[in-house]
C-alpha cells in the first residue's frame, strides 16, 4: 500500500521548483497555485495580492521563503485547497511544526 502522505521531501521539492533562491514571487506563486493547487484564472496580481494577505498589516510582503510558504498552506482562510485536503495536510503538521520551530 503507498502512503499518500507528502513527506518534507516532496514539500522541499515543490518549494524548490516554484521559487528561486529560496524565494517565491508572485510569478512563481501563481504557478504553484495553478499547478499544484488547480487554481484556475488567476492572474499574478491576484496572486500577490493573496500572498499580501498571508502576512500581518505591518509587514507589506509579496515574497514567500519556506517558512511563509508553509504558513501559507496551513492558513485555512486563505488557501482554498486545505479545505479539500484536510486530512492530507494534517499528516505534514509534524513537519510544518518542526521546520517553523527552526
Amino acid at each position: 500500500t503507498m502512503d499518500p502522505r507528502p513527506d518534507s521531501a516532496e514539500i522541499d521539492s515543490i518549494f524548490e521548483k516554484f521559487s528561486v533562491n529560496g524565494i517565491m514571487g508572485p510569478s512563481h506563486f501563481r504557478k504553484f497555485l495553478i499547478g499544484v493547487q488547480n487554481e484556475v484564472d488567476i492572474s499574478e496580481s491576484q496572486a500577490a495580492q493573496l500572498m499580501e494577505k498571508s502576512f500581518p498589516v505591518s509587514r507589506d510582503k509579496t515574497e514567500f521563503n519556506k517558512k511563509d510558504f508553509l504558513e501559507y498552506l496551513f492558513n485555512t482562510e486563505l488557501n482554498q485547497a486545505i479545505n479539500s485536503r484536510v486530512r492530507r495536510m494534517v499528516l505534514i503538521y509534524g513537519y510544518a511544526v518542526n521546520y517553523l520551530q527552526k
